[in-house]
């Protein structure tokens, strides 16, 4: 009878206990930042972050017109219902239209207390900031701004408003001047171009999408105020009920990639429409700020425009004793030996396991032994629906949480669930040429006790091979990629932390990310960013063969690059005059080719299949000691005839290999740079003598001579088809080969 009674009281105590609140294994708030970074937890956080040591608001509004442009790109508007929070699209999405990126800039604008208005143009929404009793226009979306002078603000300028351009044009038509060989405008006293002999790279490019100023001028005479609301075409400034915490329980990984999975991306209402750049890499090809983070990934995404990338949310924890305290529900069920298993077969049981994400669900799966369905809630538990467990993407599509009940009706002892996120891989925490300093943290009420944290960074360490002047003299853009590589070597750095390695809940650690002693730095093409959180008898996730640990190798230094951020917060150089000569150097006529390999003591020069005429020229060069001695080259052409009816586009090329004297020529040895004069239609006959028209041949001949050390110069000279120039008619011109061909010649003088 006594032994009766203790039977009972145990059935009595189980049933009381039977449904179990657990999750005491929670890491919150699993947060990773670098000091290279912006800190895109909190719209406060990026604010401090990209404007740190910046002193005026002209440059504070400036550092934040960078981020946007990095951070967001052009695409339609992200849709959710009740709207999308700027945080929010900042980490999962990165991309809308003009209404849309204005609303997030001044989102960031509130935050350093400043105020803002929209001002409506007839098919564009434009944003200003109010501070220092000024009104100021930043164009995230045009990618456009430009200064007025004001002789009481630091550097003699300030960013001027719509109304300023209104009232002054030349704001916008003479101060910003547009470069037709890169497709991008340019501050008239701060361009892309040697300034006392250094390469003045970090000129901002303006208007890099195929805009123009003269459309900014047009634009602001159609202005209307639109007030200062907080939400515009369904994004909101206000957070509203999003987090971007991470918060894991053990067994929980969280794999955030710099890439994409193909076919898990997320777009309201389902994944019909795919988010990419709808302007390409116009954007960060000529790009000082955003362009030399992004280049590291032309090769990813095959040179095409921006678009999403993918993390996995994923929880395949141990079958131990921990389990119970990592799942958010338990009932009926027990684990021993290294099985989950109910502990009355003849009442339900089940485990409910809680994901959170501060970034979209897209696609999922999971398998457990035996269990082939699950019930789901992406209410917080209002309502359970029941699911695949192979694959429950439609029920998750465009969620940030689930519960996942798992019903244990036999022994299991494999759980495996995978969740892919959609994310902006832009706000991410990438690394940095040069020294990182990182800092891991978690919050106050997150005890580790015998679990681990693991911070696992993947990355490729590159470097360019040549200088930025270099490519101001080759035409070659700044962030597309040029003269840069990255190692085939896929290198790791990884933390695993316990609690005692936490002081006050953060735990800092340096990655230095080098450049070879005789290359240029660029940033690391990451691959992947991996959170996990383990229980006392589990190991981090392994890491295929191919990845080596890093640790900064041999020859290699701590070489950096400007904040990218703060970009046009600087006064551009003061160019300096240089002293130089004037001279005129003959040229030597040698005889006229043909494509198909006929030669001529001289012939006209045509451009037509069949028919392809050049003449071919030399010039003794030695005066030219080196590139940045040239200041000018000019190449006389002396013409006897054009054409009747159109004007004629001559153009001039520098030879990638000599001639030989009345020998056929191989027109595959033709650079593909040229440049170019236009003869004017000749209705009176022959010129006689012959007119001399002029080519400056001046890039040509600086990036021929920062590549070649020889004495003597091979040019050719042919027509080209041009409909803008010649209407259509087939043009053709004559040269006197006994007149003066010749070079003026303007070199710098050594100091």
């Amino acid at each position: 009878m006594k032994f009766r009674s203790i039977t009972l009281l145990f059935c009595f105590s189980a049933a009381l206990f039977i449904t179990t609140i657990a999750e005491e294994n929670r890491v919150k708030n699993f947060k990773i930042i670098n000091d290279k970074a912006p800190d895109n937890s909190s719209l406060k956080s990026i604010v401090d972050s990209v404007t740190k040591g910046l002193e005026t608001n002209d440059q504070k509004a400036i550092a934040i017109y960078n981020y946007m442009m990095f951070i967001t790109y052009h695409r339609k508007y992200p849709r959710e219902k009740g709207g999308v929070a700027t945080l929010k699209v900042f980490n999962t999405y990165g991309w809308s239209l003009c209404g849309g990126l204005h609303t997030m800039e001044s989102a960031l604008w509130r935050e350093l207390g400043w105020k803002w208005r929209y001002l409506g143009w007839k098919g564009h929404t434009t944003t200003e900031a109010f501070y220092d009793n000024k009104w100021h226009y930043l164009d995230v979306f045009l990618k456009f701004y430009t200064w007025k002078k004001d002789p009481n603000a630091k550097g003699g300028k300030v960013i001027a408003s719509q109304q300023d351009i209104l009232e002054s044009p030349s704001l916008a038509l003479t101060d910003i001047v547009h470069n037709k060989a890169r497709g991008v405008s340019y501050f008239r006293d701060n361009q892309f171009k040697l300034i006392n002999d250094e390469p003045n790279w970090m000129a901002p490019a303006l208007l890099v999408c195929g805009d123009t100023a003269k459309g900014v001028v047009q634009g602001v005479k159609t202005k209307k105020n639109r007030g200062s609301p907080t939400s515009w075409a369904g994004i909101n400034f206000d957070t509203g009920d999003y987090k971007s915490d991470v918060n894991l329980n053990s067994g929980m990984k969280l794999n955030l990639m710099w890439s994409k999975i193909e076919g898990a991306h997320w777009w309201f209402p389902s994944r019909k429409e795919v988010p990419q750049h709808s302007c390409n890499d116009k954007d960060y090809r000529n790009s000082p700020s955003l362009g030399p983070l992004l280049e590291p990934y032309r090769s990813v995404f095959k040179g095409k425009g921006r678009s999403y990338a993918n993390g996995i949310l994923s929880f395949s924890p141990i079958i131990n004793s921990s389990l119970l305290k990592s799942v958010f529900k338990h009932e009926n069920v027990i684990v021993n030996s290294g099985v989950l298993k109910p502990i009355n077969a003849d009442e339900p049981a089940f485990i409910t396991i809680r994901f959170d994400s501060p970034y979209v669900m897209s696609k999922a799966k999971g398998t457990i032994d035996n269990v082939t369905e699950a019930e789901i809630s992406t209410n917080n538990g209002k309502s359970f629906q029941k699911i695949m467990l192979n694959d429950f993407s439609k029920n998750i599509g465009g969620k940030y949480n689930c519960l996942l009940k798992i019903p244990v009706t036999k022994e299991v002892k494999n759980i495996s669930i995978e969740i892919i996120t959609q994310i902006n891989r832009c706000s991410l925490p990438f690394l940095s040429p040069g020294e990182n300093n990182l800092t891991v943290s978690k919050d106050a009420s997150s005890k580790l006790g015998k679990n681990k944290m693991v911070v696992t960074y993947t990355f490729q360490i590159g470097s360019r091979r040549k200088t930025f002047d270099q490519f101001i003299e080759s035409g070659h853009e700044v962030a597309k990629a040029h003269f840069a590589a990255w190692s085939k070597q896929k290198y790791f750095v990884r933390k695993i932390l316990s609690e005692s390695d936490f002081k006050n809940n953060s735990y800092q650690f340096k990655i230095n990310i080098g450049t070879p002693k005789d290359k240029q730095p660029v940033y690391p093409r990451m691959i992947a960013l991996t959170r996990e959180v383990l229980s006392p008898d589990q190991k981090p996730s392994p890491l295929a063969s191919e990845f080596k640990e890093y640790t900064l190798p041999e020859n290699y230094e701590l070489k950096s690059l400007p904040n990218p951020f703060h970009v046009g917060t600087q006064l551009p150089p003061i160019e300096k005059p240089k002293p130089f000569d004037k001279s005129n150097q003959k040229v030597e006529f040698s005889h006229a080719v043909s494509k198909d390999g006929k030669v001529a003591d001289n012939h006209y020069v045509k451009e037509k299949k069949g028919e392809n005429w050049a003449i071919l020229l030399r010039a003794d060069v030695s005066k030219i000691k080196s590139s940045k001695a040239v200041k000018s080259v000019v190449l006389n052409l002396p013409v006897i005839k054009g054409r009747s009816k159109a004007k004629v586009k001559i153009i001039a090329v520098i030879l990638k290999a000599p001639f030989e004297k009345s020998k056929p020529y191989d027109f595959a040895n033709f650079n593909s740079k040229f440049s170019h004069c236009i003869l004017p239609p000749q209705n009176s006959g022959d010129y006689s003598p012959a007119k001399n028209f002029k080519i400056d041949i001046t890039k040509l001949v600086k990036t021929w001579r920062s590549n070649n050390t020889s004495g003597t110069i091979y040019i050719a000279v042919s027509t080209k088809q041009d409909r803008s120039v010649d209407e259509g008619y087939t043009v053709r011109a004559d040269f006197d080969k006994d007149a003066t061909f010749s070079l003026d010649l303007e070199i710098f003088k050594p100091e």
